[in-house]
């Protein structure tokens, strides 16, 4: 027996299932008992979709061994597997009166069949003996179901159970909001014994119903400042802006206010507000409102200077200022803020690499170049930073590329576009790179299309480019930006196989096993 359990292992991981299950039951026929043997059957009977025979086989040794709950378990799957639900609960209730300690694996066993209705029924009815695991996937089934009132009734048992099991299924709740019942979830959190936790509760449900004002009062009634505060935080994050400018007023919070009122679109309001305000946090966002809103590059230049004079270490403060003398044309005073970041990001030192470039600083390039691949091996900027070191190896001028580039630095997206065009009707690496430049200005800007359609004219316009790689590599980029996870793979699948010794196949082969990893693309088996 050990020999033909060893010939069913081997057969089953080649592949050679049909051979396996038999293996599996010529053991299971001369000794019944042997549950390696009926796993293994059961596990290739259930991926083979072979119910009947796993219906048959678990009866006969269900019936020989009824003190086993292997057998009644396989039979509950064999069941489901054949769409007869009826007999499942009856073969799993009568398994139940007898082990009652297999409940939730009656469960997952209906849950997996799709039966989610009648896995939420076996969950209630043994509930007491499973505590606030049972109440937490009754929670989720009742939520998967859409029946979002009852999925609240089990967040209020659950919070019953112990308030801080509520903390992280807030969330939860503001997606409840969002659906047409939503007025039975509040009806239920209204239940809540706990002030602060209720009020939460009811703001959360209120939020995602689109009542932001309500959302706001009903936090207002039972957080404290602090919880209040990371309510508000929240509230912005997700959009909800009427809801944070209301919280933020009731706290005081000049720059927190300006900053939503900037996403309001009320640029003039939120520049006042801040304008009254003298703390360093009301500079900082003035500043960005100078940079991000009104591109007033050298009013932003000098509050951000001028909050570096009062706290020299602000590493948002350099960044800032880098960003706004780059924009100015004036590379010297952005290297100069980037020098005072201590500890440099990714993205910090590849915007030294730009620099660089952009000064001709050869020896700069490669050394921040090296920085970013020896401490960010995964960057998404190291593709970018390592072909800017070969451009400026390839002993071509850089200068009317360099011109490209610097308008998008100021945020002048049409003047760069036109200048990449002109470029990228030429010959040479130049024009090979403009021409990519121009694809990545008409994604940046939403012209998809457009980008898509540049980026296809890549290989022909240049067939010998060592180039075409990274042209592959940005469509894909484009695709898995557009949520099109089938074409992504493709494409990262072209540059593997017609680029494998380019630094974007590199890349290429990380994201491939993701997509693979998570089964994203429908078409992966």
């Amino acid at each position: 027996m050990a020999q033909s359990m060893g010939r069913a292992r081997m057969l089953e991981q080649s592949g050679q299932l049909d051979a396996a299950l038999v293996e599996y039951r010529t053991v299971l026929a001369r000794q019944p008992a042997d549950l390696s043997a009926y796993a293994g059957l059961r596990r290739l009977a259930a991926q083979m979709e072979r119910f009947e025979l796993l219906d048959s086989v678990s009866a006969r040794l269900a019936g020989l061994y009824p003190e086993r709950p292997e057998y009644g378990l396989g039979r509950v799957e064999a069941l489901l597997g054949r769409n007869r639900a009826r007999e499942a609960v009856r073969v799993a209730r009568d398994l139940l009166t007898r082990r009652a300690d297999h409940a939730m694996s009656v469960v997952e066993l209906f849950e997996r069949g799709g039966e989610l209705r009648l896995a939420a029924e076996f969950l209630t009815e043994h509930r007491a003996a499973l505590g606030a695991p049972a109440t937490a996937r009754l929670m989720e089934l009742y939520e998967r179901q859409q029946r979002h009132p009852e999925a609240a009734r089990e967040f209020v048992t659950l919070a019953g159970i112990d308030p801080r099991l509520s903390a992280g299924l807030m969330p939860r709740l503001r997606e409840y909001g969002g659906h047409p019942g939503w007025r039975g979830v509040l009806t239920e959190v209204r239940r809540l014994p706990d002030g602060p936790v209720r009020a939460r509760a009811e703001a959360e449900v209120l939020l995602g119903a689109g009542r932001e004002a309500e959302a706001a009062h009903a936090a207002r009634q039972g957080l404290d400042r602090d919880e209040l505060y990371g309510f508000a935080h929240e509230a912005e994050a997700a959009g909800a802006f009427t809801a944070a400018l209301a919280l933020y007023e009731e706290l005081g919070l000049a720059s927190e206010q300006a900053r939503v009122l900037r996403e309001l679109g009320r640029v003039d309001d939120a520049a006042q507000l801040l304008r009254q305000d003298s703390s360093p946090k009301a500079q900082f966002e003035l500043a960005q409102l100078e940079r991000l809103v009104r591109r007033d590059y050298e009013a932003a230049a000098r509050s951000y200077a001028e909050i570096l004079r009062r706290d020299p270490g602000n590493a948002d403060a350099a960044w800032g200022l880098a960003t706004s003398r780059v924009a100015l044309g004036d590379t010297a005073g952005a290297r100069e803020a980037l020098a005072r970041i201590v500890q440099p990001s990714d993205s910090v030192l590849y915007f030294r690499t730009r620099l660089a470039f952009y000064a001709g600083a050869v020896d700069s390039l490669r050394r921040h170049a090296n920085q970013l691949l020896v401490r960010f091996p995964a960057s998404r900027h190291l593709n970018d930073a390592l072909e800017l070191v070969l451009l400026a190896g390839s002993g071509e001028d850089m200068g009317p590329l360099v011109r490209a580039m610097l308008p998008l630095e100021a945020g002048r997206t049409d003047s760069a576009l036109a200048e990449a065009r002109i470029l990228g009707a030429g010959r040479g690496t130049v024009a090979e790179n403009a021409l990519l430049l121009s694809a990545r200005i008409l994604a940046e800007a939403g012209r998809t299309d457009e980008a898509f359609g540049v980026l296809d004219s890549f290989p022909v316009r240049f067939p010998a480019s060592p180039r075409r790689a990274r042209a592959l590599f940005e469509q894909a980029e484009l695709a898995g930006a557009l949520g099109d996870d089938d074409r992504r793979l493709r494409l990262i699948e072209q540059v593997l196989l017609e680029h494998p010794a380019s630094s974007y196949a590199i890349v290429g082969r990380t994201v491939r096993a993701e997509l693979l990893r998570t089964g994203s693309p429908t078409g992966i088996r």
